[in-house]
């Protein structure tokens, strides 16, 4: 039996509720369109990586650049977009594509 996520067992008259970690993002694929600013083509790949929520070690290693290479064109990412960070930055472009559905 299953309820809202939480799986819900008997056994030998006991209740067993087991309720798995809760994702704060999905793993879902965020299409890139049209950008409202300006970018390089290695900052869309480095934005791919932070939207399929990957580090930046596992970007660099994707894109054959260094870690430090990385952490500047999210940076640069950063200030192009006026977010804080990562997350704010995957939540600003989920919010645009749910507006675009």
């Amino acid at each position: 039996m299953r309820l809202d996520g939480a799986i819900v067992d008997v056994e030998d008259g006991i209740l067993h509720i087991r309720i798995p970690f809760l994702r704060v993002l999905e793993n879902k694929k965020i299409k890139i369109g049209p950008l409202p600013v300006r970018h390089t083509k290695r900052e869309v790949q480095v934005l791919r990586g932070i939207l399929d929520l990957k580090a930046n070690k596992e970007i660099g290693y994707d894109l054959n650049l260094s870690e430090r290479t990385v952490k500047f064109h999210v940076s640069s990412l950063l200030a192009k977009h006026k977010v804080r960070g990562r997350l704010e930055l995957v939540d600003k472009f989920r919010k645009v594509e749910g507006e675009r559905e």
